[in-house]
């Protein structure tokens, strides 16, 4: 440890160790262990796998999930002389090039890479030829599949970890709870009686403050509430918001003259939300509104201590979430005020969210259906054959998410193992001309089979040349790769700007699929196995939801009642002690809300014109994601998103909902439902049911106010 304590010295300009760096340095290099920290953001996480990659012999691989984190990092180590490196889809050839070559000769130390790039057989063939001294996993808490961020791609770390023999691992994280914890550590062989190093993630500066506000469905009162909070209590602050339309809607009614006010969320132009990033951080009193996006970036978290203030308008979904989003407080030690506002309305919008990734069972079924007749009908079912999907076409024809799609496909890579990700193509190449002259002289005059097959197969918009490579390829007898090669050397001379489009994922064979007609029940099988794993998947979201509520509404004090979530309330609050300054402590031991939800009656009037806007009737989450105003791919085919009926149910119980939708399409009949008989708008006989109708004005509680019903 003396050598890794002089490095500390002479390379990161540190004085001594904090928290628990030293034993987890210790771990790592004197013992040549795997780890798990959970340490809270800001604690120098990075540091534990940073400095040990200058002192093992091989290379330290960082698996972390963004690409502007990793950028920032990179940045911050190559200003300290540490070789550091990324690799992602924003470097040039000649980056990518150079990068390999420093990998290659060991003089790079540190590479940072997305989890997406294990799928990429370039990368895996190239990387199992390099010495793995370290592999770090930021953000591990995603590998586990029934914690609050789970990520399908991060199952596969573990595979590569073992596949690829790292001796040691280092897990990281911000929040985990034991089970997920566990999880963890059973994926990566992980000690956990000596392995596990724990921070909690609760600072005493941070004073948790819950309020409930009655009957506020146009969210007018909490406004107030917070323009009250924010004059009394100047400084900078973060106002958390569910979706994307709210923080513009907030932003505007806090904007004031007392107010400096801006909105921010994953939605707007990268530069703006860079701009407010950078204003955020200048300002002395600035309040951003914003959805949980806001913070997820190292140069915030770091250079912005002295935040004041951090609201949450609406309920997190998760205690983990509200842990991480309320640490971003107070980190100079002064107190910051974490103030919740539990509107028992919300309960509902959350819970929409929750449900609404889930398909339906016919659509998993129809799914698997047609992925195992296009592994016939293209003839790759069989071992070492390649399949392509066009997963944007798949997920529209059986109205399933990106983000369940993802989690389908991964399980039967891992779960069944009929198959495993491979490097994706695109199908679509479109390019805009930069340097006409350059383009001229350089694309025009090359004479190569590629430049020829990418001219005859151009075709000029009003701005952008499309080029479908896969016709260039098949017609010109070329290989793929090298029309793509080509195209992209064109942009790396900055000659074009190039766009990809028509995404293929790929999947080398590892076994036949069921037969589609032959073995249809074996097909249906599988499929109703994923099926009830992903609906496990919503109860446990559901039930997520739930524990915030009921922690927030629980007499005991609030930052005691945090840290047992997460294991270490005994560290933090030893016998008969609290925090002294949360809402319950200042209550005299009483939860200062009157949280309850009366569910209200069943609105016919906005049913009827949810059935009058669409007379779809084979998919009966269909119908209530309409209903309740969730997007699918299904719902913008069908142009429902902007008609009056989407989302005017949105305060309705979703089960309630749900069951009345199941009985709309069970008396349609077999002819409306079930695997592979989707029926569009156009495809139905009857022209006054296809017209897009306006619901009957409503009345009662689902009238209360705009707010609840913009998703």
């Amino acid at each position: 440890m003396a050598l890794a304590t002089e490095k500390l010295k002479n390379d990161f300009k540190l004085e001594s160790f904090r928290g628990q760096q030293e034993p987890i340095l210790e771990r790592i290099l004197v013992e040549g262990q795997s780890a798990l920290a959970v340490l809270p953001t800001g604690s120098g996480k990075s540091l534990c796998y940073q400095l040990p990659a200058l002192l093992l012999d091989g290379l330290t691989l960082v698996i972390s999930p963004l690409i502007a984190l990793m950028k920032d990092q990179v940045d911050a180590l190559e200003r300290k002389g540490v070789p550091a490196a990324r690799l992602d889809s924003s470097l040039s050839l000649e980056e990518y090039q150079q990068t390999w070559s420093r990998i290659e000769s060991g003089k790079l130390k540190l590479l940072y890479v997305a989890p997406e790039r294990l799928n990429m057989e370039g990368f895996m063939a190239k990387i199992a030829r390099v010495k793995i001294a370290l592999l770090a996993v930021d953000e591990s808490h995603c590998v586990s599949e029934w914690g609050d961020a789970f990520r399908p791609e991060y199952l596969k770390i573990a595979r590569f970890a073992e596949e690829n023999s790292c001796k040691r691992v280092l897990c990281l994280t911000a929040t985990a709870t034991p089970s997920v914890a566990k999880d963890i550590c059973k994926a990566f062989s992980i000690d956990t009686e000596h392995g596990i190093f724990r921070t909690s993630s609760y600072r005493h500066n941070l004073h948790l403050r819950v309020q409930s506000v009655e009957d506020d469905y146009d969210g007018s009162k909490r406004i107030e509430l917070v323009r009250k909070h924010l004059r009394a209590n100047p400084g900078p602050s973060i106002v958390y918001l569910t979706t994307q339309k709210h923080t513009e809607q907030v932003a505007r009614e806090l904007s004031n003259g007392q107010l400096s006010v801006k909105h921010y969320h994953a939605g707007m132009p990268q530069d703006e939300r860079k701009a407010t990033q950078e204003w955020f951080m200048a300002s002395e009193n600035a309040v951003v509104c914003a959805t949980i996006a806001f913070g997820m970036r190292t140069t915030l978290t770091i250079n912005t201590a002295n935040i004041r203030n951090v609201i949450h308008f609406n309920p997190p979904k998760t205690i983990e979430g509200y842990s991480q989003e309320v640490g971003r407080g107070g980190r100079d030690g002064q107190p910051s005020q974490c103030v919740l506002l539990l509107f028992a309305g919300d309960r509902v919008l959350l819970e929409n969210f929750a449900r609404g990734n889930t398909p339906s069972r016919d659509s998993v079924r129809s799914f698997l259906k047609e992925i195992c007749t296009q592994a016939v009908l293209d003839d790759v079912n069989r071992k070492d054959a390649v399949l392509e999907i066009n997963t944007y076409q798949v997920g529209k024809d059986h109205d399933i998410r990106d983000v369940t799609l993802s989690l389908l496909f991964a399980q039967l890579e891992l779960k069944f193992g009929y198959m495993r990700s491979i490097t994706p193509i695109y199908s679509v190449f479109q390019y805009k001309i930069l340097d006409a002259s350059s383009f001229q002289s350089g694309a025009k005059g090359d004479k190569s089979p590629e430049a020829q097959a990418i001219f005859r197969h151009a075709k000029f918009g009003k701005i952008w040349y499309d080029v479908d490579v896969a016709a260039a390829s098949r017609t010109s007898d070329l290989a793929r790769q090298g029309i793509v090669h080509k195209i992209e050397t064109w942009s790396n001379a900055g000659w074009i700007e190039l766009k990809k489009s028509q995404r293929r994922n790929r999947y080398l064979m590892f076994k036949p699929l069921p037969h589609p007609e032959k073995e249809e029940a074996a097909v249906f099988a599988i499929a109703d196995q994923v099926y009830e794993r992903m609906h496990e998947r919503e109860t446990a979201e559901v039930k997520r939801l739930e524990s915030v509520l009921d922690w927030a509404r629980a007499p005991i004090c609030l930052a005691k009642g945090l840290t047992a979530h997460f294991g270490d309330a005994e560290e933090q609050f030893p016998a008969n002690t609290t925090c002294g300054v949360c809402s319950v402590c200042t209550n005299g031991g009483k939860a200062a809300i009157t949280y309850s939800f009366t569910p209200p009656a069943f609105d016919e009037q906005a049913f009827k014109g949810v059935l009058a806007a669409t007379p779809i009737r084979d998919d009966p989450r269909f119908l209530a994601r309409v209903a309740f105003g969730i997007t699918s791919p299904r719902t913008g085919t069908e142009r429902l998103n902007r008609d009056d009926a989407f989302g005017s149910m949105g305060e309705q119980v979703w089960d309630e909902v749900l069951k009345r939708c199941e009985a709309e399409c069970k008396k349609a009949g077999p002819s409306a439902s079930g695997p592979l008989k989707r029926k569009s708008t156009a495809d139905c006989e009857s022209g006054s049911a296809a017209k897009k109708t306006k619901p009957v004005s409503r009345t009662g509680s689902s009238t209360r106010g705009s707010y609840s019903r913009r998703r």
